[in-house]
């Protein structure tokens, strides 16, 4: 064995696909339509999708349909989203949220948008902030199966959906798979009945609920092609609009085509025992110049062995995703809640694409909640939370290209608020750099810009890639410029944080007087940048004077403020961290007082003694409300060594889980979402992240293998990244630790905590076929040993 070669390596990929067949998600009834035409998502059914093109599964047997969105296609038009009743004559009141943001506002909307037979039904604010919007919809139609037998299965490892419907001698087979290496959505219809089955495809997309400024639909039928194509209205981000168009067509079968309003249609038939495939193309302008002529070339094309090539193409991309690491935990509901929502996000985001806003590629309905956008005050970041420790760093490339193009506007809200550097505000768009929400707010948030860049720190600290550091550094150092000029002196040498405010929210003293000075996850997450700049300037010999400026104020920065809080069951009153300088009290909206512990990375079992006992009371008696916490209060506990960490990630998840193991943020059924919820928030793919925290953590510079497993609980990993450049691969049964292996991908020094009382460490090197030993230094239950790039090391009980 060389050096090129790994000891003791682990197939992740054989062992995800061995925990995913166990992991098989099965639907015995249909998932219908939302019955809110406004708002909301069909979120139950099976998703499909690539990193652009998403779709969602409903209907019943004999209609069956796939509603598909896609990650680029935004009405980009922007307007004053607050539309007074004197700024145009005779407005109409707007009942209820506008565009999902507040209900019961009293706000009003241009009656000349309005389409005559919706105005007693305004529900939304059509001339608001910029959102994505639905692509449409492909039906199959089969009437025999009308009241057929229904079962679908989800298969995870190769994102295939298969649905059996049987009506006696009327049955079918039926696959559906959406191409991980283009925008095609193929459907494999296999006729396992005895009778001949008569079959319609339609591509549909229906007409804007309230807007009559959007033009219909165009469908088209030639040449055994469909064709549906959708414009947009033309805005100052986009002067030309944007056009999507999907295509279709019948491949083993003659069909009959035609149109009607709206809607392409082929109709044939399938024999007993015959095999036929519908594929369908979806592409917009930012795809091709004439994406609906782009769509027909392409389906037109395809044969039955081009459809065997993708569908080789698409296992092996989706294999590769599985390879990337494995967890195996005794709890079979977590681990199949985790294993399908790395599935949900390796359907969300691909490198080269647009950014998922906040329902991701599954946006079904016109005016999706909160406008479907990036908010960046933890919805944008948390979608991506999970994959460092996951090893699937490269899902997050759509918000560094998304972030990184924001930078123009960032610098340019820094100076026009009399600061240096750069800004960034609380609420962006797809393709509209120039605009932002209420024109460029930070939302009085302060650690805005910290928390914005934190990924790409992440990115940096985990992979110690020195050419995406390059390529990012000057933007993160312009955020320390930024903070630089922000921050202020105290009579004490205190660098203080003026003027901000908790994650929306407020804080006040005792009489009552608004407290804006130190807010905790400002320190938090200010610490963490400061602490990257100077790594990052190090490992690149670079600005040695700014580098000077981040240490003093690293050094001299406002400490965590706490408070005495007193438990509701009583006893003593215990320290906790507070969500501001002089707070007696928790805002309750947010659990702003976790931050030092996590996103800030800043406080865990590394900790002082102290410190860790402050951060435990936090974590058990801080408030949030369960939409605003399912990441963060789980992740904070595992990261204090709480072994009810994945409990209190069950406790919340209450009525917001779809049968597809998505996560809404608000129980189903809530207020105007309609019986369907929201939608699929991809933000809470990062669910994953707390279980990957119980079993490895390494934010303090120290691998730790279960430093939160329930006692007594077994489990084991591949591959999880660690900080350092690190994949650590380790198992316990019953409590009892077997091995550490430790791949090391930088050749940095490692430090890992020892769970035994002794211990060797061996590794391949030097062309042998024996592991050699490897010397370690011990201090404090941590050993510390130097690596070489590309050599396995196992940690295993003397």
């Amino acid at each position: 064995m060389n050096e090129s070669q790994e000891f003791g390596r682990m197939d992740c990929g054989a062992e995800a696909r061995r925990r995913l067949d166990c992991h098989i998600i099965e639907y015995t009834q249909p998932a219908g339509l939302n019955v809110n035409r406004h708002q909301g998502g069909a979120g139950d059914g099976p998703l499909l999708g690539n990193g652009d093109l998403g779709a969602i599964i409903i209907g019943t047997p004999d209609r069956l349909l796939l509603q598909l969105g896609k990650n680029d296609f935004w009405d980009t038009r922007r307007g004053d989203p607050w539309i007074s009743p004197e700024s145009i004559g005779d407005p109409a009141l707007v009942r209820g949220p506008t565009k999902g943001m507040w209900p019961d506002m009293g706000h009003r909307i241009r009656p000349d948008w309005l389409r005559e037979d919706e105005q007693n039904e305004v529900h939304l604010n059509c001339s608001g902030p910029p959102c994505p919007k639905p692509l449409g919809r492909i039906e199959l139609r089969i009437p025999a199966l009308a009241g057929a037998r229904f079962m679908q299965r989800q298969n995870l490892f190769e994102a295939v959906v298969e649905s059996s419907f049987d009506a006696g001698d009327h049955s079918v087979l039926i696959r559906h798979w959406l191409s991980a290496t283009e925008n095609t959505v193929i459907t494999e219809i296999h006729n396992t009945g005895k009778a001949a089955l008569e079959i319609e495809v339609a591509l549909h997309r229906h007409r804007d609920i309230l807007d009559k400024s959007i033009p219909d639909a165009v469908p088209s039928a030639a040449g055994g092609a469909l064709c549906v194509e959708q414009r947009l209205p033309p805005s100052t981000a986009l002067p030309e609009g944007i056009i999507a168009a999907f295509a279709a067509s019948v491949v083993g079968a003659a069909a009959r085509t035609g149109t009607s309003d709206l809607t392409a249609t082929a109709s044939f038939v399938a024999a007993p025992g015959q095999t036929i495939v519908v594929v369908a193309h979806a592409l917009s302008s930012f795809d091709a110049p004439a994406p609906a002529d782009a769509a027909v070339r392409r389906i037109r094309a395809i044969t039955m062995n081009d459809v065997a090539a993708l569908r080789e193409a698409h296992a092996a991309w989706w294999r590769e995703y599985w390879s990337a690491s494995f967890v195996e935990i005794d709890d079979a509901f977590l681990e199949r809640l985790y294993y399908a929502n790395q599935y949900i996000l390796g359907c969300a985001c691909r490198h080269g694409k647009q950014a998922p806003g906040l329902y991701g590629p599954w946006i079904v309905c016109d005016y999706p909640a909160w406008n479907g956008d990036y908010h960046l005050d933890y919805n944008f970041q948390q979608v991506f939370y999970a994959i460092y420790s996951s090893n699937r760093l490269d899902l997050a490339w759509p918000y560094y290209e998304h972030i990184a193009s924001l930078v123009p506007l960032a610098r340019h809200l820094a100076r026009r608020d009399g600061f240096e550097g750069i800004r960034f505000p609380g609420v962006t768009y797809a393709f509209d750099p120039d605009y932002t929400y209420c024109d460029g707010s930070d939302i009085g948030q302060k650690s805005l810009t910290a928390w914005v860049v934190q990924g790409f720190l992440w990115h940096w600290l985990h992979t110690r890639d020195e050419a995406f550091l390059r390529r990012f550094y000057p933007m993160l150092k312009e955020c320390g410029d930024y903070y630089l000029s922000y921050v202020r002196k105290d009579a004490a040498g205190r660098y203080c944080v003026p003027d901000s405010l908790p994650q929306e929210g407020r804080s006040f003293d005792a009489t009552g007087k608004p407290l804006t000075t130190n807010v905790i996850i400002d320190l938090a997450l200010i610490r963490f940048l400061m602490r990257g700049l100077i790594d990052a300037s190090l490992a690149l010999g670079a600005d040695e004077l700014p580098r000077a400026r981040w240490r003093d104020l690293l050094d001299n920065l406002a400490p965590y403020p706490t408070m005495e809080y007193q438990p509701a069951e009583g006893g003593e009153p215990v320290t906790v961290f507070a969500d501001v300088e002089g707070g007696t009290a928790w805002q309750k909206v947010y659990a702003v007082s976790l931050y030092p512990i996590f996103s800030g990375d800043d406080v865990g079992l590394g900790s002082d003694s102290r410190t860790l006992e402050i951060a435990r009371a936090t974590s058990r008696h801080v408030p949030a409300r369960p939409d605003n916490r399912f990441i963060l209060l789980p992740t904070a506990a595992a990261r204090v060594g709480r072994s009810d960490a994945l409990d209190l990630l069950k406790r919340d998840l209450g009525q917001r889980l779809y049968s597809n193991m998505a996560v809404d943020c608000f129980p189903v059924g809530q207020g105007d979402s309609g019986a369907h919820g929201y939608g699929i928030w991809v933000e809470n793919c990062a669910i994953p992240l707390v279980v990957n925290e119980v079993l490895l953590q390494s934010h303090q510079g120290v691998i730790r293998v279960f430093p939160s497993l329930p006692e007594g609980a077994s489990a084991r990993f591949g591959n999880l990244r660690a900080v350092g450049a690190f994949l650590v691969s380790s198992e316990s049964r019953s409590g009892s630790v077997s091995h550490i292996d430790v791949v090391s991908e930088a050749g940095r020094e490692c430090r890992v905590a020892i769970p035994w009382s002794g211990f060797r460490i061996s590794a391949a090197a030097g062309g042998t076929n024996s592991p050699v030993s490897v010397k370690a230094a011990m201090a404090d239950g941590i050993a510390t040993f130097s690596t070489r790039r590309g050599i396995r090391y196992r940690i295993e009980p003397a």
